[in-house]
Formats: structure tokens, C-alpha cells, sequence
């Protein structure tokens, strides 16, 4: 092998190794804008959903402070509402009580009333019966 023969193949090696440097290069670069394009996609599909969870979260505690509100407000009407019966038993209570207890006693006076009233009619038409069918049966034997 000559000299010139020696230097074409050292040329030719040199040659492959750039051309094999350069593909290695380029695979690299296509390599890294393939990632960086996935990241760029999901992330145009992420940001989206991020800002609806973003905005829903927004809405919902919204929605808890009004609901705080009307707890607040509700437990507000309890509290007055059993201030107020307080009062009302308080004042008024007692003689509602007695009043009551009174026209209680009123009903079951006349009720009693009628019901006695009732039991002696009921007898006197007993002893009428009892006297009417003794007159007959004296009636029957005296025939």
C-alpha cells in the first residue's frame, strides 16, 4: 500500500466518523424537539383543564360562603326563636296554663253534668219499664 493509498483511507474513516457524528447529532436535536413538543402538547392540554379545575374550585367556594351564610342566619333564627318562647313562657305562660286547666275542669264539670243527667233518665225509664210490665203481668193474672 502506498502512501496516497494510506491517506484515501484515513480521509475515508475521518469522512464516516463525521457522518456518523453528524447523524448521532441530528437523532439528538430531533430527539430533544420531539420531547419538547410532547411537553408542549400536553401542556396545551393540561393548561386548560387546569384553569376549569381552577375556576370550578373558584365557584364552589363561593358557594361554601353562602352556605356559611345561611348556618349563620338559620342558627340566628333558632337563637331568637327560642328567646322568644322563653319570653312568651315567661310572661304569658303560667296564666295560659291556668286558664287552660280551668276550662279543663269547666268541660269536665258540665260534660259530668249531662252524663249524670243522662244516667237518670236513663233509670227513670228503667223503673217505668219495670212498673208498666208488673201492670201487665198483674193485668194478665187478674183475667
Amino acid at each position: 500500500m502506498s502512501a496516497g493509498d494510506v491517506a484515501g483511507l484515513i480521509a475515508a474513516i475521518a469522512f464516516a466518523l463525521l457522518v456518523l457524528a453528524t447523524i448521532v447529532f441530528v437523532l439528538m436535536r430531533v430527539g430533544t424537539l420531539l420531547t419538547s413538543i410532547q411537553t408542549e402538547v400536553v401542556i396545551k392540554q393540561i393548561a386548560p383543564l387546569l384553569q376549569e379545575t381552577h375556576t370550578t374550585v373558584e365557584h364552589v367556594n363561593t358557594n361554601l360562603a353562602n352556605a356559611e351564610t345561611l348556618t349563620t342566619n338559620a342558627a340566628e333564627i333558632s337563637t331568637n326563636a327560642r328567646a322568644l318562647v322563653t319570653a312568651f313562657s315567661a310572661t304569658l305562660g303560667g296564666p295560659l296554663v291556668k286558664v287552660a286547666a280551668f276550662s279543663y275542669a269547666v268541660r269536665r264539670a258540665v260534660g259530668k253534668r249531662d252524663t249524670d243527667a243522662s244516667e237518670r233518665r236513663a233509670k227513670q225509664a228503667e223503673r217505668e219499664a219495670r212498673r208498666s210490665a208488673k201492670a201487665r203481668k198483674i193485668g194478665q193474672a187478674g183475667r
